[in-house]
């Protein structure tokens, strides 16, 4: 055994579209192989995985969606995020990009999204001296979680709910 790391990379790429445009045929081409129902009739794969490529340095889960964007929550607050590390930063449109990500983040009913754009939001709000919002906003999206608190989300939600708490004194 040796102390190298390699780098790995996995990613998700969704195929967003109408049926029958061949999102399966061009899956099945990219893996080399036939990991994905072919068929005329429309609609026949309803399934999220169509088909995982591995690579000794890679791994990519290709996933069709036929309408709903399963990780739109996610980029709006990945935008949020890139907006803030702008040479200038737009404190408002990173705002309403976190709102916008914890919106339809609690319409699909995705905690851990909701999550991850209240942490994003609750950040900002923290570096505007806005304590007790933050902690107002973020504290029952953490307080649903049960389970799985060695998770790095959680870890992170805790910390900055810690932090908040001192800031307010206590």
């Amino acid at each position: 055994m040796t102390d190298e790391t390699h780098d790995f990379r996995s990613g998700f790429v969704t195929f967003v579209g109408r049926p029958n445009v061949g999102k399966s045929s061009l899956v099945n081409a990219i893996c080399g192989r036939k990991v994905s129902i072919v068929s005329d009739k429309p609609q026949t794969t309803r399934h999220r995985i169509m088909g995982v490529l591995t690579r000794p340095d890679e791994q990519i889960v290709f996933v069709e969606e036929t309408g709903e964007f399963w990780c739109a929550a996610g980029l709006h607050r990945l935008r949020g995020n890139l907006l803030l590390k702008d040479t200038v930063p737009d404190f408002e449109a990173a705002q309403a990009e976190f709102l916008k990500a914890i919106d339809v983040a609690r319409g699909q009913s995705a905690k851990l999204w909701e999550l991850r754009a209240a942490v994003s939001l609750a950040r900002l709000w923290r570096d505007q001296g806005r304590h007790a919002e933050a902690r107002d906003l973020l504290a029952p999206v953490y307080g649903w979680f049960t389970e799985g608190f060695e998770v790095s989300d959680l870890k992170d939600a805790r910390a900055l709910l810690d932090e908040l708490a001192q800031a307010r004194g206590g």
